[in-house]
């Protein structure tokens, strides 16, 4: 694929410090071996057509995306024109970038906005289409009830002043939002269980009186 007479970078599900912008997974290029291409939807396209899965699924889908990108600030490597469009999604959820690179540093900080865009796109379910540049409005991820750290990640993704300095940070206080969601709802509490355990501790209750007592 060919992105403004560029070509397009492919990562999988990278950790940090694996394959780098163009490469398959090995350290240095292969000569003579293709790169095999990347592969999934865009990321918008299947946002539209409405992305199953749970809060942590989609911050599950964040985190792989920043593992990339923080793969690729590493080398000084910097994405061009970064939106959901050029984010692939397969049906693993693996996830993959292509699009134009830059080597140019002041894209840093545009990266580090772009992908707030794409966050608050997946937590809202919902493409953000403002024009390029322009902020979300996160008070009605509160007012929605989505948990302060992650929009609090949003926040840090687009301040002018106290921005992120880098991806590895974002990934950091995504894995602690992550974790945090997960022991919230590791024993979610039901309602009709709680009055069934009840009713079934009176019962046992009312048989032992009626047994101890003449």
């Amino acid at each position: 694929m060919l992105q403004d007479g560029l070509p397009a970078a492919g990562l999988g599900e990278a950790s940090l410090g694996e394959a780098g912008p163009g490469e398959a997974g090995s350290g240095e290029a292969d000569l003579g071996k293709a790169s095999p291409a990347p592969t999934g939807d865009p990321l918008d396209d299947r946002i539209r057509l409405g992305l199953e899965g749970s809060f942590v699924d989609r911050l599950a889908i964040a985190r792989k995306l920043a593992k990339i990108l923080a793969d690729w600030h590493a080398r000084e490597v910097y994405h061009a024109e970064l939106d959901a469009s050029f984010v692939l999604l397969d049906a693993m959820n693996t996830v993959n970038l292509t699009g134009p690179e830059t080597k140019e540093k002041s894209a840093r900080g545009a990266n580090i906005a772009a992908f707030g865009v794409i966050l608050y796109s997946l937590l809202r379910n919902e493409v953000y289409t403002a024009n390029r540049g322009s902020i979300p409005n996160l008070e009605e991820l509160y007012q929605a009830g989505y948990s302060p750290g992650v929009v609090e990640i949003l926040e840090k993704c687009f301040r002018d002043n106290g921005r992120y300095s880098g991806f590895r940070e974002i990934l950091r206080d995504l894995e602690e939002v992550d974790h945090a969601s997960r022991e919230t709802h590791r024993t979610p509490w039901n309602p009709q269980l709680v009055v069934i355990v009840v009713l079934g501790v009176l019962a046992a209750l009312a048989v032992l009186s009626a047994v101890l007592l003449p």
